[in-house]
């Protein structure tokens, strides 16, 4: 286990999901095999809960050639992970949000979205309680906190922004209101974030350790604004928007969107259109650069999707595949006529 945890920790895929810490797995190895540095084993039932979802994520992505794991399948770690529930519950420790956290990604990856969603509806409740939803970034007697996983502050809030993610995505792709209220957080990023993505995702062979900024999945500034999106255009209050508020809201977030797109270096940037010139360089053809272009994408068709309830009552057209494809190319044949890069 602890060299699967290496091989995740110095790979690619821990920038985009920085779901474990080895300083602390190490750790929980210790809560689940025993040791003689534990005296207290209270949140073992966690540890263990943790160490199965850890192997239900590695069994999907492919992290290393030579030491992935052979036998079970993901599913069967999911479930094993699920058997812990309520000891997580009432543990409330990071290995519980850890896995959560975990169980979440498995279950988003393979389409479960509604298994996803219940998932991330407790998982808020963990982090709450150990202050992932604060800036441990903020100055303390006027010295600020590094970023460094090996802290407890900074692993939780890696955990937090994992579940921010994914809770605003799957309140767009389910139409369910999202678990974490936006207000009662504080959303700052890391120290240097926006620098620190673009250099890193432009290099492929950066250095990763423990004081490597993550990139987190999609980016988490495009996650709030998939918050205001469902806020503004998606949720019960918003279905009773007049047509002049929702086209108000849908230029707001436009603006929002392309604000977003335009801080992304040019190198790895969403093009509005698509052709030869605009292919991503083969050294950019990882994880995180396709998932800001198809996330872009699907952001402007959810977003420009509300304008059909200028037309029609039903807000139901959102989960219709015809009217999707419809949008998609009024869309872009809209930003192809009326932007450029």
């Amino acid at each position: 286990m602890e060299k699967y945890a290496r091989a995740w920790c110095s790979s690619i895929h821990f920038l985009v999901f920085p779901m474990i810490s080895l300083d602390f797995f190490q750790r929980t190895l210790d809560l689940v095999y025993g040791s003689r540095d534990i005296k207290d084993y209270t949140g073992s039932a966690s540890a263990k809960a943790a160490l199965y979802a850890f192997l239900s994520i590695i069994t999907i992505i492919e992290f290393t050639k030579d030491d992935a794991p052979h036998g079970p399948s993901c599913e069967f770690y999911v479930a094993k992970a699920q058997s812990y529930l309520v000891d997580i519950i009432q543990e409330s420790t990071i290995d519980g949000l850890q896995t959560l956290t975990i169980v979440i990604l498995g279950t988003s990856f393979s389409g479960d979205y509604k298994k996803a969603a219940t998932f991330v509806s407790m998982a808020p409740r963990i982090a709450y309680a150990l202050g992932g939803h604060k800036n441990p970034f903020e100055p303390h007697h006027g010295e600020a906190l590094v970023y460094n996983t090996s802290r407890p502050e900074c692993h939780v809030r890696n955990l937090f922004w994992l579940c921010y993610t994914f809770d605003k995505e799957l309140a767009l792709r389910t139409g369910q209101p999202p678990s974490i209220n936006d207000d009662n957080c504080d959303l700052t990023m890391p120290p240097g974030y926006i620098e620190l993505q673009n250099s890193n995702i432009c290099c492929p062979d950066v250095v990763i350790d423990n004081t490597t900024v993550p990139l987190y999945p999609w980016d988490p500034r495009l996650s709030v604004i998939k918050s205001r999106t469902y806020k503004l255009l998606y949720s019960e209050s918003a279905i009773r928007k007049s047509k002049s508020e929702i086209l108000q809201h849908i230029r707001e977030l436009d603006d929002n969107l392309e604000q977003w797109r335009l801080s992304l270096s040019r190198e790895f940037r969403p093009t509005l259109t698509f052709s030869e010139d605009t292919l991503f360089p083969s050294a950019l053809l990882a994880t995180q650069p396709i998932m800001l272009r198809l996330a872009y994408h699907h952001c402007v068709i959810i977003i420009h999707s509300a304008s059909n309830r200028c037309r029609e009552s039903s807000v139901r057209d959102l989960s219709d595949w015809r009217v999707y494809s419809r949008l998609t190319l009024n869309v872009f044949y809209k930003y192809k006529k009326g932007r450029s890069d």
